[in-house]
């Protein structure tokens, strides 16, 4: 694995990290009530920024480390399996568990991800 994409995936999961911290400690100010204390609402702020914003950029590192992808297309493919699980999750979390719908969503759309990459890769 080189170097440069290892340094990628870091700067992705970085910069995923700082900006939800900003985010998360001016939303911090406003939701805190008078008496819950600010570090408390900032970890319960910053949990529900990382899950909506941050999610793709460490399924992005990921990728870069794990797979042969392309540098400029794996936030692409990342933000694409990661809003698409969530989606397809959405869909099947009525007819069976949570757990399993997760797991299900995140084969499918693995699957559709592959044989889009798979179609688009020259």
């Amino acid at each position: 694995m080189k170097k440069g994409r290892f340094k990628t995936a870091l700067l992705f999961v970085g910069i995923a990290v700082v900006v939800n911290a900003v985010v998360a400690s001016l939303f911090a100010l406003i939701v805190k009530s008078s008496e819950e204390v600010y570090l408390d609402a900032f970890r319960y702020v910053f949990a529900y920024c990382f899950m909506l914003f941050g999610g793709s950029s460490v399924i992005s590192a990921i990728l870069l480390i794990a797979t042969r992808i392309k540098e400029h297309d794996a936030f692409t493919y990342g933000a694409g399996f990661y809003y698409g699980t969530i989606l397809c999750c959405s869909f099947l979390k009525d007819s069976m568990e949570l757990s399993t719908a997760v797991l299900v969503s995140s084969v499918i759309v693995g699957l559709v991800c592959y044989i889009f990459w798979s179609k688009n890769k020259d």
